[in-house]
């Protein structure tokens, strides 16, 4: 299993550990196996630093949504402390042969001016205006309120692709919970309700132009109601997959139309235990379900706790994630339905990546391997984190995603004292046998 890395000044990459694939028992589905894994470049706009970043295709370019952004001091080598913005959102292009267009840069953060980054660009970095706005009830502009808490819009995916059109307009979907923080991350609302995000992009000759983005529900899931589409989303044959998780980071999946996306009474929810999509969802955390709580969408009750456990069960998917950040998509070299991404109490906290596949989006899923370690930064809180695929950045787009690999990236967190804008993208890409 070889391993390489490009002569960049940039922090090497630790060896990935062996892998194996899925117990001789289970033979539906093989795991893909990393053959080699090259470090491309840091993913940057050196005037700018942020935190977790994801990405989607829209016409001949990426989109990118990270979370906090901070402007970043090239003189001083330090973000600009104020403003800091809850969520941004950035281009980047293509080489004309497909995949990311790589260069050297301007000296900043993530780049020393000679290294290979794939640059981001677009929005207004003198105001950073969030890309996800906040509310009126999310103590706007900056999300920090008088009481010391804060709101923060952070997108966990990247927007779903619902509509492309030949002239390289589109609309996408994004889903972000109504958290309010007291701390660093200690959630006041254990079960918030979820908003829901359309974006709109018209092409223009302004090539800093983002899409158009506009709220269409505050309570686009209720509270105590599973977020679908926060934990992945994959369009496939023209039906949107929409996956969530329980209180407990066990996963779940919708799915819908894609024109229907905005209409909750279109969703059907997979039941795993009956192999069949039902029109009712189960709740997020059973603990808090009173007795004869309606069910959601559906007029049913629960008469106690422990029945609506029972239900909850039967809808979890077995071995799709790891309960950890991570991505979805199909891989037609494969044939099968790719997630990679993080586990949570294996490796949490790491740049640990794991590799499950299914023959269709609810299933059966192998068994979660081992995939890629990446190097993590030197952060006392946590070193690597916000790991993401990226079929986005593929030539054959992430429709398709015919290549035999697939580009990964997640989120190093420094010590300023190591890395002074805080937070460094890298670019991996891996080969599979």
């Amino acid at each position: 299993m070889a391993f390489t890395l490009l002569a960049f000044a940039a922090p090497a990459l630790a060896l990935p550990l062996p892998q194996n694939s899925i117990p001789a028992g289970n033979t539906t589905t093989t795991v893909p196996i990393m053959k080699t894994a090259i470090y491309v470049a840091n993913v940057t706009d050196p005037a700018l630093t942020r935190d977790s970043c994801g990405s989607t295709r829209i016409g001949d370019r990426v989109l990118w949504t990270c979370r906090d952004t901070q402007g970043y001091d090239s003189q001083t080598g330090k973000p600009i402390a104020l403003p800091m913005m809850t969520n941004s959102a950035a281009w980047t292009n293509l080489s004309p042969s497909g995949g990311p267009l790589l260069a050297p840069g301007p000296v900043g953060a993530g780049s020393n001016g000679s290294n290979s980054i794939l640059q981001m660009y677009g929005g207004n970095t003198l105001t950073m205006p969030a890309y996800y706005p906040l509310q009126n009830t999310q103590c706007p502009d900056s999300g920090a309120c008088e009481d010391g808490t804060r709101y923060v819009v952070w997108p966990d995916q990247p927007p779903l692709i619902s509509q492309q059109g030949s002239d390289g307009s589109a609309v996408a979907y994004t889903w972000i919970p109504n958290q309010q923080l007291r701390g660093v991350n200690n959630g006041i609302t254990i079960n918030p309700l979820y908003h829901l995000y359309k974006e709109t992009y018209t092409p223009s000759a302004d090539a800093n132009a983002l899409p158009k983005v506009e709220i269409i529900s505050t309570s686009f899931y209720g509270e105590n109601a599973i977020g679908y589409g926060r934990y992945g989303s994959m369009l496939h044959d023209n039906m949107a997959y929409l996956y969530g998780q329980t209180a407990d980071r066990e996963t779940v999946l919708a799915r819908v139309s894609p024109d229907r996306i905005e209409d909750r009474t279109a969703y059907q929810y997979y039941q795993a235990s009956t192999q069949t999509w039902t029109n009712s969802s189960p709740v997020f955390n059973t603990s808090t379900v009173p007795t004869a709580a309606p069910k959601f969408l559906n007029s049913t009750s629960y008469t106690t706790i422990a029945e609506a456990r029972g239900l909850q069960s039967t809808y979890v998917i077995a071995n799709a994630g790891l309960g950890g950040q991570g991505t979805f998509y199909y891989s037609s070299y494969f044939s099968r339905f790719i997630w990679i991404g993080q586990s949570v109490g294996l490796d949490g906290g790491s740049a640990t990546f794991y590799i499950t596949a299914s023959p269709a989006p609810e299933g059966p899923w192998a068994e979660p391997q081992k995939l890629f370690v990446g190097q993590d930064g030197d952060h006392d809180i946590v070193g690597g984190y916000s790991l993401q695929a990226h079929p986005a950045l593929l030539p054959s787009g992430p429709q398709v995603a015919s290549e035999k690999g697939i580009y990964l990236s997640w989120t190093q967190q420094w010590l300023e004292s190591t890395v002074g804008a805080g937070y460094t993208t890298p670019l991996v890409y891996l080969e599979f046998e």
